[in-house]
């Protein structure tokens, strides 16, 4: 068999086939623990309601080989920033057990880490499960679509990239880019949705004035001050914004 002037043979077929049912069987759960969501977005194959990163798995492309030390450093990675991310939100009652479903958590990982050095290793192969429904902006999967791509052909605007006037106005240095922001994020009382969407514009090719960049290892923006310093802007530092201060 040819594919795009390749030869492929029928094993070659088999295991491809093996891996799509692998993902789509995965994808199709009702629920992942984190730890789970965390293992298979980085190709490693977990055991079922697996609350912790093993010291040893397989892939999960190939159930005989087993995954290497990044790949399980990577997953482990990958559920410490979820836990980190969702701690304040839930109370800090988060673990790798937490459940979590499929969509939810894709989603989340394509907030946090699409285009960053780090992608987890299988992540885009993952999002070609999700598209927007049309019913209520629901997520649901949607085998073999990319979520851009059928956005684009619905007219939908995907949250990532979204390119839309500022629906409320910041104020001070960091404004601007905030504004931007806020306009782009998802639930937008949620400063850690407007935070991540922030993030977005600081990893940009050329992020906009005042950014010039994104601190991976401190998970915090970097921008120029009035001074023409380098500093670094969290998202602990939006809390102090009016429109997120909880009364």
């Amino acid at each position: 068999m040819h594919m795009n002037g390749l030869s492929i043979s029928p094993n070659d077929l088999k295991k491809l086939r093996s891996v799509d049912a692998a993902r789509s069987a995965a994808v199709h759960r009702d629920t992942w623990t984190v730890a789970m969501g965390a293992m298979l977005v980085c190709g490693v194959r977990p055991q079922d309601d697996a609350t912790e990163i093993p010291t040893s798995a397989r892939l999960l492309e190939d159930a005989m080989r087993p995954a290497s030390g990044i790949q399980l450093h990577r997953a482990r990675r990958v559920l410490e920033d979820w836990m980190d991310d969702h701690e304040e939100v839930q109370g800090g009652d988060v673990s790798g057990a937490t459940l979590v479903t499929p969509m939810n958590f894709l989603l989340w990982c394509e907030d946090a880490f699409r285009g960053a050095v780090h992608e987890p290793q299988m992540l885009h192969e993952f999002l070609a499960y999700v598209t927007r429904s049309k019913e209520a902006g629901v997520q649901k999967p949607a085998p073999y679509e990319l979520m851009s791509r059928v956005n684009e052909l619905e007219g939908g605007v995907l949250h990532v990239g979204r390119i839309s006037e500022p629906t409320h106005d910041f104020r001070g240095h960091l404004g601007v880019v905030l504004s931007s922001a806020y306009a782009r994020a998802e639930g937008k009382k949620d400063r850690k949705n407007v935070f991540l969407a922030l993030c977005e514009l600081a990893q940009r090719q050329k992020p906009p004035a005042p950014l010039i960049g994104y601190d991976s290892s401190r998970r915090k923006v970097i921008y120029r001050d009035e001074e023409g310093k380098e500093k670094l802007y969290g998202v602990s530092d939006l809390r102090y914004r009016k429109e997120f201060r909880t009364s």
